[in-house]
């Protein structure tokens, strides 16, 4: 992911200075799954052997997808936030993402992909006050 829209970042800062940096996520939900887990370690390690920082090769690295772009998509309305995609799921311009409700049930706003790409964040909370993050894409 290039963090050209990632200003006031860390990453964007290190990346600008031409330092080495990562964002190490994995998961979902604050959840600690051991899947999740050993994907973190196994990458962290593969960096640190990468930049010398640890001894030996890293492993062989899987088809990398290299995201240039990383439009997020807000609530405009408070509400119920029903999301009709999952993360990973892979979305086209203008496709219907999720909708937010009032609490009678009534339709406040649809939300739509701004452009082709990979969902990498979507908000699992019910309840949406304007200005929450309801989804993130990756776009290569």
């Amino acid at each position: 992911m290039h963090p050209k829209d990632l200003s006031g970042t860390t990453f964007k800062t290190a990346a600008a200075l031409g330092i080495p940096c990562i964002i190490a996520e994995a998961g979902q939900c604050g959840q600690l799954d051991e899947e999740s887990v050993q994907r973190l370690v196994r990458g962290c390690t593969n960096v640190a052997r990468h930049l010398g920082v640890l001894p030996g090769q890293p492993e062989p690295r899987v088809a990398l997808t290299v995201f240039r772009e990383y439009p997020w998509v807000r609530a405009e309305h408070a509400g119920c936030w029903h999301p009709a995609v999952q993360v990973g799921d892979t979305v086209r311009r203008g496709q219907h993402i999720g909708t937010i409700k009032d609490y009678f049930g009534r339709v406040v706003a649809e939300y739509s992909a701004p452009a082709d790409g990979k969902v990498l964040l979507l908000a699992t909370s019910l309840a949406m006050n304007a200005g929450d993050p309801l989804f993130g894409l990756g776009v290569a």
